[in-house]
């Protein structure tokens, strides 16, 4: 049996998928009905766009663990993660190291040496923070 802390890794990593596919799978049959009174619910992220240069950084393959990866890549100026096994799912920059995922409640810190190489990154989600080495 693996250890426990790749257990968790796979777990949360599925988790991280699995609700993005449901999500992408199930859209919602009617927009939900205007509220009667102003809503004061915080609005979301809101995403900006970042160019090549200042993307190409954070693409390549991180460790989730032995045999699972979690990939960044770009396709059509859009930038993707997807874990082995699963389907892409399309990320959004609030800064040149801080993404969200729209499917699902989730965050995305890539962490950064002092030589401005990336090393890793963090998924922030449920309340935990799973961070997954850059594999070079």
């Amino acid at each position: 049996m693996p250890p426990l802390n790749i257990m968790r890794n796979l777990t949360l990593a599925c988790l991280v998928l699995s609700a993005a596919t449901f999500a992408a799978a199930n859209p919602p049959a009617d927009p939900p009905a205007a509220p009667s009174a102003p809503s004061t619910a915080t609005p979301g992220p809101v995403g900006v766009k970042l160019d090549d240069a200042h993307s190409n950084p954070i693409l390549g393959d991180y460790i989730v663990a032995p045999g699972m990866t979690f990939t960044v890549s770009r396709e059509a100026g859009h930038l993707y993660t997807q874990i082995t096994g699963q389907p892409k799912v399309e990320i959004f920059a609030t800064s040149g190291t801080e993404f969200f995922l729209k499917e699902v409640d989730a965050q995305l810190t890539f962490v950064k040496a002092a030589d401005g190489k990336v090393t890793s990154v963090i998924l922030h989600q449920m309340g935990r923070d799973q961070e997954w080495p850059k594999a070079q």
